[in-house]
């Protein structure tokens, strides 16, 4: 169980590195012209422009004054996105990659990375990381990085990551002989249902919507239900119904 949650700690934003992008880098130097004249441009391609972004522009070119850092945001902050509109940005980050003109570094929100991997349209990082002797291993969060990880390597690295506990009554879980690190849904509901059994005043997960708790219970044993190499869903298993009751 603690292995399987290592995914879901992470927040949406992932960056990740276009490999076709890599090999016209020095191409981009002084020639964009939406970028200052001498300076080395990066292009970073986000799906909805934010404070977030700007203030990461602003603080990356102080730091790194020979580059010219260029935002390509497909929405500008609080646009509204309209019906269809999400797969027509895919749809354009996939013909610039596969075009060989796509950003150097793309923000990876609803954009279908394994395809990406799989098609050798993205950096593995690994090397870059280990190879750069500016980047203090002390400074990164090996264990977020090892999350992102997919197909062996590390083709996209979070933009940040929350943690989400539960938080009970320690004293009515003192006697429940809890295991920490492998306990399953399963175990949580025997031990909820025996804990509240005969006590109208005492509840399991107050206030947590049932489509929540459905959402946590697959994402944690997706590999259950999903067969990522081969495409397959088995959301009509006898294991995914019994899930469902």
């Amino acid at each position: 169980m603690k292995k399987r949650m290592g995914k879901t700690i992470i927040a949406a934003l992932v960056i990740s590195i276009a490999l076709a992008a890599c090999s016209r880098a020095t191409d981009t130097v002084g020639k964009n012209p939406a970028g200052e004249e001498g300076k080395t441009v990066l292009t970073l391609s986000v799906q909805e422009a934010s404070p977030f972004y700007t203030a990461l522009e602003r603080k990356f070119e102080a730091k790194f004054p020979d580059i010219d850092l260029i935002i390509q945001a497909y929405k500008q902050a609080g646009e509204e996105w309209k019906a269809g509109e999400i797969e027509e940005y895919r749809k354009s980050v996939n013909t610039a990659l596969l075009s060989g003109q796509g950003p150097d570094v793309i923000e990876m929100k609803s954009l279908p990375i394994s395809e990406y991997i799989a098609k050798g349209l993205l950096l593995n990082m690994d090397s870059s990381l280990s190879g750069d002797g500016s980047i203090k291993k002390e400074d990164l969060q090996q264990n977020i990085l090892d999350a992102a990880r997919e197909n062996g390597g590390l083709y996209a690295i979070p933009g940040g990551f929350s943690l989400r506990a539960f938080i009970g009554d320690g004293d009515a879980l003192k006697e429940a002989d809890i295991q920490e690190k492998t306990w399953t849904w399963q175990d949580f509901a025997e031990i909820a249902k025996k804990l509240t059994q005969g006590n109208e005043k005492v509840f399991a997960m107050t206030e947590y919507p049932p489509d929540m708790l459905m959402q946590e219970m697959t994402v944690d044993n997706y590999e259950a239900y999903v067969d990522t190499s081969d495409k397959q869903a088995k959301f009509d298993s006898p294991e995914f119904i019994a899930l469902l009751h």
